[in-house]
């Protein structure tokens, strides 16, 4: 059957379950790939699938993201919250982050990356876990 996601995209599917076609998903009936990146488009299957995997995707690292924030918020009484690296670009958690945890200050850096990671080893060195 079509993936839940797909069947909730108004931009994928009218009212009655008819697929709208549209250049945003380059879907292809004929279900084959070419061997070129740009020969064709993606057979129907594999689009919905990949759109259902991305969905599933996102869902879980919020579901995992939030709990630890909010964890270590309570653990820790802070009311800033900071991110860097990787998954500190992925705006939808950050609007979660910043809309449902009740911080006073949430500070992403425009260039995050995983050089945060040595400065906050450090930090634990010479601070500790006070």
């Amino acid at each position: 059957g079509t993936p839940f996601v797909a069947r909730n995209d108004p931009d994928l599917f009218d009212n009655e379950g008819n697929m709208i076609r549209k250049r945003k998903y380059d879907f292809d009936d004929n279900e084959t790939i070419t061997d070129g990146p740009t020969d064709g488009q993606f057979p129907t299957n594999v689009a919905l699938e990949s759109i259902s995997l991305s969905y599933r995707i996102q869902q879980d690292l919020e579901s995992v993201a939030m709990d630890f924030v909010k964890t270590m918020k309570e653990k820790t009484g802070q009311n800033n919250l900071c991110l860097a690296g990787g998954v500190a670009l992925n705006s939808v958690l950050n609007g979660r982050l910043s809309r449902e945890l009740g911080f006073k200050n949430v500070f992403i850096p425009p260039y995050p990356g995983d050089d945060g990671i040595a400065i906050g080893c450090c930090a634990y060195g010479i601070f500790g876990n006070k």
